[in-house]
């Protein structure tokens, strides 16, 4: 079923498309590092003795995670930045584009 149409706000289902895809991505990254962690933790099962550096899957975490996190900030604390950005040059150029003198 799509929910494309004529009346269809289209900034609004970008907004929310970003949404989804930020949802995905915190999903999939979940999954993986569930993934991930039990098989540093089979791996470490018979490791002696316990060492910090043997928690290997802590630096894929730390990276994507914080891949996630900047891609959750770019979507729901993003959009305002972008708006306010927008409103400021508009009311600084007036109806004219930046571009046109």
């Amino acid at each position: 079923m799509s929910v494309k149409n004529e009346n269809m706000d289209k900034k609004l289902y970008r907004r929310a498309r970003a949404r989804v895809g930020f949802k995905v991505h915190l999903l999939v990254f979940i999954a993986v590092m569930v993934f991930i962690w039990f098989i540093n933790l089979l791996v470490m099962w018979n490791v002696e003795p316990k060492q910090w550096f043997h928690w290997w899957a802590l630096w894929p975490t730390l990276g994507w995670g914080l891949g996630v996190l900047l891609h959750g900030v770019g979507v729901y604390a993003g959009t305002g930045m972008v708006e306010r950005e927008y409103l400021r040059l508009k009311r600084r150029y007036g109806a004219k584009e930046p571009g046109d003198e």
